[in-house]
């Protein structure tokens, strides 16, 4: 199986604002000083896949931070990957959204929406579609630097 990334976007993901990265299938190397949003980038790819962190967490922080350390309400955070699946081309994408009570202005919690190919779709499917794209175990062993030592 031959799987190439053409094309990663993230918007309003952790400390990442609007990001676009088009490695068009060929090898990349995203480099950077500490704290840039290397580990972002990753985490968004991931999270976008199988809704886990680099670190394998399902509960962590998407939305970005204010200057204080506080989530910033009202945005929609987006991952977005064009892949190459042994010649096909798939399009995934996934917005996480805030769901709030209108009158009293309350956070009730969160929804997640799918897409592939342009076509939406439940969690259930969309875990069965990333699952027949690839294996996670796989995945983490040719991502994750270190990954397959620790095993």
């Amino acid at each position: 199986m031959e799987i190439k990334l053409t094309k990663l976007t993230l918007k309003n993901f952790k400390a990442i604002r609007n990001f676009e990265f088009r490695p068009d299938g060929k090898n990349a190397t995203i480099r950077g000083q500490n704290r840039k949003g290397k580990t972002s980038i990753g985490d968004g790819f991931r999270d976008l896949l199988f809704g886990k962190n680099m670190k394998g967490e399902t509960d962590f922080a998407r939305q970005p931070l204010d200057e204080s350390g506080q989530k910033i309400h009202h945005l929609e955070t987006l991952e977005e990957a064009v892949i190459t699946m042994d010649g096909t081309e798939v399009e995934l994408k996934k917005i996480f959204k805030e769901i709030w009570l209108k009158k009293k202005k309350l956070l009730t919690g969160h929804t997640t929406d799918y897409w592939v190919d342009g076509v939406p779709m439940q969690k259930k499917k969309w875990d069965s579609r990333m699952a027949d794209l690839i294996d996670e175990e796989v995945f983490k062993i040719v991502t994750l630097p270190g990954y397959f030592c620790s095993k």
